[in-house]
């Protein structure tokens, strides 16, 4: 969490920034509720115990994943690794203590 506090360079960026986790957050909090009510479309013979008939919960989501077409898995998989590329590294300095900012220049 300190990584993020260091990589804010200005008010504006804070503005700019809770703007977007907000909307990150409609979008996650959404998704959440409609998987919610769209598993029961995906009711299925592999989501059930075959010895007592209960259903096991933590199969619906691979039972979902599983009939989804594969360029959808590919975006999401795309989108995941987005995350990991920061124009900001930080470094800690395990001798001084110290954090360290750089910023990665763009090419023109």
């Amino acid at each position: 969490m300190i990584g993020k506090f260091y990589a804010i360079k200005d008010e504006k960026s804070i503005n700019t920034g809770t703007v977007i986790s907000t909307l990150f957050a409609i979008v996650i909090s959404g998704g959440c509720y409609f998987l919610g009510g769209f598993g029961r479309l995906f009711d299925s013979a592999e989501i059930y115990n075959a010895e007592t008939g209960a259903v096991v919960y933590d199969s619906i989501i691979p039972s979902m994943l599983s009939k989804l077409p594969d360029i959808l898995i590919g975006i999401v998989v795309v989108l995941d690794q987005c995350q990991h590329f920061h124009p900001c590294n930080i470094q800690f300095n395990d001798d001084t203590g110290s954090v360290e900012r750089q910023y990665h220049e763009k090419d023109e």
